[in-house]
Formats: C-alpha cells, structure tokens, sequence
C-alpha cells in the first residue's frame, strides 16, 4: 500500500468507516507522485459506484482535469448517469486510446490506431468495468498515460474479457489495489446482494455454485425480490411476458446466443403476432455492431427528410422502432424494410433491414466462403502474375461483401442477451435461464456468468431452473 497524505482528507459524513479508508488511498494515488495507477475493487453491494462519484466530484472541484471511461459504450452510457457525465468528459476506452475497429479482408474486425491517444491530456482517468479491461488493453493503457493517474474500478467475480481465460491483468498487476468488502446498509437486506455473496464464495473456493445451495439462502419471509422458479425456458417466457405487457423493464439474460435469439422471436409474436418485419413500431432493438444510420430532419412542410448526414450508432446502443416501412426495389438485390428509429436523444434516424434475414446472412457466409477459396488458389499460384490478380480479385470480392454487410443495419431485438453482454447494464426485472447458463462447462465461466446476470437486477429477480 502506499502511504497515505501527511495530512487528512475531510471526513464524508455519507461514507462509512471503510469506504473513506480507501477514499484517503485513492485520493492519495491521485494526488501524489508515488503511484501512477490504482485498482479500487469490490463486490456488488459494497457502493463502488458511490465512491467513485465522490472522488470524481472532489478531484474536478480542485481543478484536475479528469475522465470517466468503461471498455464498452454501453457502460460508459451507465457510467455518465450514475457518476455524473456532466461534471467530466466520459468517454470509452477504445475513444480515449485513439482507436477504431477497422474492418479485415476476412470479414473479422480488430482494433486498430486511429490518431493519437488522449489518456495522457488528463490528470486523472477513471475506468469502471474494468473486469473487461483485457490485456492489450492495459497494455496500451500503460503506454500511453504518460503521467495521467489511473484508477481501475471493477468487480474481480464478473466475467473476464471475452477470449480471455483468466480475470483482467488490472486485477493481478496492479500494485495499489484497495477493495472494498462490506456491504452497504442500503444493501445488506436486498437479497440479490445476499444471493450474489453466496456466488462469490463458490466463486472463491473454486466450486460450482448449486442450485440447492442458493436456494436456501433466500429467507422465505424476506421481501419478495429474488427467488427460484420452476419450469426452464418456459418459465422465463411467461414471466418476462408478463413483464412486458405491463409496461415494465424486463430482460431475459441466457448464455448462448441461440437461445437469445429464441426468446426474442418467440416474445415479439407473443407481443406483436406474426409480422413481415421482424420489428415492430414501439420495440426496442440493440445494435450489435457499430453501424452508420441516416439522420432525419423535419422539413418546412413536417414531413421527415434526410438530413444529408450520417449518425454513428455505436454497439449496443438502443433505439426504439418508430415506424416500418417496405421499400420499393431492393438492396444489393436483397428485399428490405426502411426503419425509422428513435435514439435516446430524441433524434431519428432511418437504417435498411433485410426483409428475410436468414437470406442475407447466407449470402454472407457464401461471399467470404468464396473469398476464402480464392485466397487458397492465390497462395498456392506459382506465377507472380496470376498471383497478384488472384490477390486483386479476392481484394474486390472482400470489399464488396463489407459494401453489403455495412448496407444493412445489424439489429436485434433486446429482451433477451447474453450474461456476457449484460455486463455494465442494470435492468429493473431480470429472469435467468439456469438451464442454459448451465451449458458452461467450466465453474470459473459459469459462476461469474451466474454471478453477472443476477446482478444485473436492480429490483427483482427471477432464476428459472
């Protein structure tokens, strides 16, 4: 630990005993010389986020030039509302580090530099999430922060960076980490919180949590927020459809996408019935990719027009569907629907879908198959000529399959996603699918799956075995 500022910080009447301990340390990381990076980790319960918005308050108030950043837009959008984006610039990790994702002849995308980092124009850089920080990440992070202080915020039981085997190096090789273990008052009878402890332990002891295990740690005379429900997928349907229709914020989290998709087809036309559009005007959908939609603005006469502009709708970004429309004539010969959406801003934009999805993404597959073949013949070409047009042409067919891909917009419908996705979002009910989480084979995967989505609940929650 690094020692603390010769002389103390003013007590905060609202944090208790612990929370200012590490506060002192934190606020000791950035504003001395001693070390240029922090972790400040803790469970769910133990007011990380709270903390955290009181450091940012008081290091903007005395003038540092701070940053909030998170490894997904998604958390950075969670993070602005709960810390206070107004005070500081929030941003993501990706923006803050100058980089892109650029698309590969492949088809893959990968993370590339697209100017110059920014880390460095800061004091200090907050980064929440950071259970997603990967390697390459912190890697750059260290490069690049000059003599900017970094403070990681995350919680060491959520899921590690996807692909990645073991948890953020953000945990490990750090040297100041300060944690946080006592639940906050205001949490210490929620029994998610309790539930999500129990997960920790198993989390913690290298076991696979159990169904009966859990179960019994939810007092039957406790308010009803979390408990067990029979009937699988079944029951996840129902009660999220019941949800829905009455209005509330609802989401099913699963583990693989397939029973994601699943849950999104079988509760839209539980919902809306069978229609052309896989959407309906009043839904939700998510973007799963970054993706380029049209701006709209309203002419003289009110009618909608394109505004001659392009918007970046970054991914997982959600927009609501205000009306559906089939187009006349088709898109790289593909039939499709114009969608007017609407962004959290109020803004509208419109974006293509295809009217058969299933068509589209064949075609896909088909056109990188093809590249595929064509790049084999160019490598095993012994003629320098005969290589180089191979070379050219397998050039032009991935460059016309990207013209295709980015032509129509990849959006999902958002009642159901994957415990990886959820991660960095709250929802007001969230119902489980044990069954399918239970697919994981190894404990490590499946307690800190488990442990996400049942966090993700901010009232109540419902675990469907």
């Amino acid at each position: 630990m690094g020692a603390l500022l010769e002389m103390p910080l003013k007590a905060e009447a609202d944090l208790t005993p612990h929370q200012q301990a590490a506060y002192d340390l934190l606020m000791d990381v950035a504003t001395s010389d001693q070390y240029g990076m922090a972790t400040l980790e803790g469970y769910a319960g133990t007011g990380k986020t709270f903390l955290m918005g009181k450091l940012v308050k008081e290091l903007s108030g005395e003038g540092i030039r701070v940053a909030i950043a998170a490894p997904t837009n998604k958390a950075v959008a969670v993070l602005r509302e709960k810390v206070g984006g107004d005070l500081v610039h929030a941003a993501s990790i990706h923006s803050l580090l100058g980089l892109k994702m650029k698309e590969l002849e492949n088809g893959a995308q990968e993370c590339v530099p697209d100017g110059e980092s920014s880390l460095h124009e800061y004091g200090v850089v907050v980064v929440d999430e950071c259970s997603m920080v990967s390697q390459d990440m912190f890697s750059r992070i260290l490069f690049s922060r000059g003599k900017c202080k970094v403070i990681f915020v995350g919680d060491p039981a959520q899921l590690p960076p996807v692909g990645d085997d073991l948890e953020s190096p953000v945990f490990r090789d750090v040297k100041m980490r300060v944690r946080l273990s006592e639940i906050v008052r205001q949490a210490a009878d929620n029994p998610i919180i309790g539930l999500s402890m129990q997960i920790r332990s198993a989390i913690e002891e290298q076991r696979r949590s159990g169904y009966v295990e859990l179960s019994q740690s939810l007092s039957a005379d406790g308010p009803a927020k979390a408990g067990f429900v029979t009937g699988g997928s079944s029951a996840v349907f129902e009660i999220a459809l019941e949800v829905l229709q009455s209005g509330g914020d609802c989401r099913v989290v699963a583990y693989t996408n397939k029973q994601v998709r699943q849950y999104n087809m079988r509760l839209h036309q539980a919902l809306y019935g069978y229609t052309d559009c896989e959407f309906s005007p009043g839904e939700t959908v998510i973007a799963h990719e970054e993706m380029r939609a049209t701006e709209m603005a309203e002419a003289s006469n009110g009618e909608l027009i394109s505004a001659g502009t392009s918007a970046r709708i970054i991914t997982s970004e959600e927009l609501v569907v205000v009306d559906v429309a089939r187009a006349e004539g088709r898109l790289y010969d593909f039939e499709y629907f114009q969608l007017l959406l609407r962004r959290d801003d109020g803004s509208l934009v419109r974006a293509a879908f295809p009217a058969i999805p299933g068509q589209l993404e064949e075609s896909i597959r088909q056109r990188w198959a093809e590249w595929r073949a064509i790049k084999t013949q160019a490598e095993a070409e012994q003629d320098a000529t005969q290589r180089r047009k191979l070379m050219e042409k397998a050039k032009e067919a991935s460059g016309q399959t990207w013209a295709i891909r980015r032509a129509f917009a990849p959006l999902r419908h958002a009642y159901a996603i994957t415990a990886h996705k959820s991660q960095g979002s709250t929802f007001h009910t969230v119902i489980v699918d044990w069954g399918d989480l239970s697919s994981m084979r190894r404990d490590f995967e499946f307690n800190r799956a488990l442990y996400v989505a049942c966090t993700r609940a901010s009232e109540h929650l419902a675990i469907a075995v």
